[in-house]
């Protein structure tokens, strides 16, 4: 009888084990750059955060940076706005320089990080 009872704990650890781990499962976060707008007085850089989880992409902080040799400079950040089905972030900036630019999105709970594909301008 003992040993039934300690198998029927063993096995419940296991499961309860199990559903821990899958509830602790972070969901992915995809960030886009959309690219540069122009605009008065300045122009704007904009994208996109998306995920399958709503809080990952409601209300969620990006930073945007341009990549100048090992370091990265931030060039700002913006937290994400409803833009009719999908979450907008938006960066003003005057006309972009040469080079290569990124955004990202920093893990929060539940939500891993996300980072853009490099953005570059000529």
């Amino acid at each position: 009888m003992r040993s039934l009872t300690a198998g029927i704990c063993l096995l419940l650890a296991i499961v309860m084990l199990g559903s821990a781990e899958a509830s602790a499962q972070k969901a992915k976060t995809k960030v886009t750059v959309g690219g540069w707008e122009e605009g008065a007085p300045t122009g704007s850089w904009f994208g996109y955060v998306s995920s399958e989880k709503k809080k990952c992409q409601k209300h969620r902080v990006v930073q945007f940076y341009m990549r100048q040799g090992k370091e990265n400079l931030e060039l700002g950040s913006d937290e994400t706005q409803k833009d009719g089905k999908k979450w907008l972030w938006v960066v003003p900036d005057a006309a972009p320089e040469s080079g290569e630019y990124f955004a990202l999105a920093a893990p929060i709970p539940g939500c891993k990080r996300g980072e853009s594909k490099i953005f570059s301008v000529p």
